[in-house]
């Protein structure tokens, strides 16, 4: 970039001499400017704004709002869920469904069932306002309307204890403060690997019983 740069001013350097001449000689007119400055401006102002957004890296300023809100988000629904077992003395139960895991729709229904409630009732009780989606929730992506990317909420209870996870947030790693003990493996064909482990999800857990779900 310094080399573009440099040459770009060298093209100023040459043209203005040569306007200079030519003006001293009266074959141009003292007024405005040449079309060759304004190209090589034109191209400076691009050099500089492509020079600052890879300075800036706005993909990688989302990704660390993504983040922020993911964490944000599952303590929020950790705080919705104790006032919710505060006033019914249980969790928001799911067992009742295809292997107890619900997320919103749509989502990878190998991991269970896909529903527009998927911490049921909490909404309804009045703990939440809404349910949130993470913002990496793909949507729809194949031959089946219900699969999508596998970045999403999932919810899993027997009323007595529940586990929830933030599945392959981006940039998970096993040093983060809510990574799931139970979906680590060695590093191999996951996105990112941290000290020889893989980490697939962050996660909430209730007790020790509902830890390893």
């Amino acid at each position: 970039m310094t080399n573009y740069l440099y040459n770009l001013i060298s093209i100023i350097v040459f043209n203005d001499l040569i306007k200079n001449t030519n003006r001293r000689l009266g074959f141009i007119s003292t007024k405005g400017f040449t079309l060759i400055e304004l190209v090589v401006v034109i191209a400076i102002i691009a050099i500089l704004a492509g020079a600052l957004l890879l300075i800036i890296n706005p993909s990688k300023l989302l990704a660390k709002a993504r983040y922020a809100r993911r964490m944000t988000e599952m303590e929020t629904l950790r705080s919705a869920l104790a006032r919710y077992y505060l006033g019914h003395v249980a969790y928001p139960y799911t067992l009742d469904q295809t292997g107890g895991w619900l997320s919103a729709p749509p989502c990878n229904t190998a991991w269970g069932i896909c529903v527009d409630d998927w911490i049921p009732g909490i909404v309804a009780s009045g703990e939440l306002p809404a349910l949130p989606k993470d913002l990496k929730h793909e949507g729809y992506t194949g031959s089946d309307p219900e699969h999508s990317g596998n970045t999403y909420y999932l919810y899993r209870s027997d009323g007595v204890d529940y586990k929830l996870l933030a599945h392959q947030p981006e940039k998970c790693l096993v040093t983060d403060k809510l990574y799931d003990p139970a979906r680590v493996n060695e590093c191999g064909w996951a996105v990112e690997c941290d000290y020889g482990v893989t980490c697939w999800s962050w996660a909430i857990w209730s007790s020790d019983a509902s830890k390893m779900w």
